[in-house]
């Protein structure tokens, strides 16, 4: 890892590392996980910077006590937590068996396909799934889209109205295709939201998204046709009624 990568992780990985870990296992797991992580890797080298990197290098060194601060609570932290969780695999294996259990904020979480640190700008060894897992999950996850929209979860149609893509959802792409090159899904989500006056993935009132939409030559008449008549269905079958209110994909039920 690059030296200014390594500033970077430092705040990448101690971002909420304040928080204790709740009575909910999967936010536990989570926190575990980034704790470790940051154990490891999240105390700044100043030293690594360039010396003429004068900017850089005044940045970190204003940044040294506070970070090592957090470092310090992780470490204190993650003494608790099973050593192997720092790895990415193993996270996905604990989520697995909640979610396959039952657990609803584990299968929100496991459908994020996002084991791991959530910027690409870092990568570290733990990161990596075991190649079984990379193939076992698209089919999962499918699964556990399809069981929250039949329970009218509103937190996973708003996930998958994103149209910003990034590396670390690769994963769920093999699963449920969305996105800016999936305008169809993009457009069926924002419609679903709309039917339920509620916020898209950027907190923008659906309403105001759809109306543009109709003009827009991304999609067909039968697309949009099509897509407003699987809003309606899924609405009237499992959401007109849904009670779910929470924000949160992982860690809050």
């Amino acid at each position: 890892m690059s030296a200014s990568c390594s500033v970077i992780a430092a705040w990448i990985l101690l971002a909420g590392a304040d928080v204790a870990a709740a009575a909910d296992s999967v936010r536990a797991l989570m926190e575990c996980h980034q704790d470790l992580l940051a154990a490891k890797y999240a105390a700044l080298k100043c030293d690594r910077l360039p010396l003429n990197d004068a900017a850089n290098l005044a940045s970190c060194q204003s940044q040294q006590r506070e970070v090592q601060k957090r470092v310090d609570a992780a470490t204190a932290r993650a003494a608790s937590c099973d050593p192997d969780l720092i790895h990415a695999a193993t996270l996905y294996d604990r989520l697995r068996i909640l979610a396959t259990g039952g657990d609803v904020s584990a299968q929100r979480c496991f459908i994020t396909g996002q084991f791991g640190v959530s910027d690409t700008s870092v990568e570290f060894a733990e990161s990596e799934l075991r190649q079984d897992q990379r193939e076992q999950y698209p089919a999962l996850a499918r699964h556990f889209i399809d069981d929250a929209f039949r329970r009218g979860d509103w937190r996973v149609v708003r996930w998958l109205s994103a149209t910003r893509f990034y590396a670390v959802d690769g994963l769920l792409t093999k699963a449920y295709p969305f996105g800016e090159h999936h305008s169809e899904t993009t457009y069926r989500m924002e419609y679903l939201l709309m039917l339920g006056s509620q916020s898209d993935s950027d907190g923008r009132d659906a309403r105001q998204v759809v109306e543009p939409w109709k003009a827009n030559q991304a999609l067909s008449a039968r697309q949009r046709a099509e897509s407003e008549a699987w809003a309606h269905r899924m609405y009237d079958r499992h959401f007109k009624n849904s009670q779910d209110t929470g924000t949160e994909m992982c860690g809050e039920n």
